[in-house]
């Protein structure tokens, strides 16, 4: 996940996180990281048009957005 962090980084680009929220509730979030830090990433939430601060290890997935229709890639 580290290299996905990194990478939204350096190239501005959106990725996807399913995360555990602190009300211990799942969620999938598009974001643009601003900061990889240590044990969190600031990022620009899309949905709640905000920064947040998303803790590491809350995590689970984080994976670039797939361009054209949305499809993500193997989805039928």
């Amino acid at each position: 996940m580290e290299t996905v962090f990194k990478q939204s980084v350096k190239n501005k680009q959106v990725i996807d996180i399913i995360y555990l929220s602190e009300g211990r509730h799942w969620s999938q979030r598009s974001v643009r990281v601003i900061q990889n830090q240590p044990d969190a990433i600031l990022a620009y939430c899309l949905q709640k048009r905000d920064v947040r601060t998303f803790l590491k290890k809350n995590i689970y997935s984080a994976d670039f957005q797939r361009r054209g229709n949305g499809a993500r890639a193997g989805a039928s």
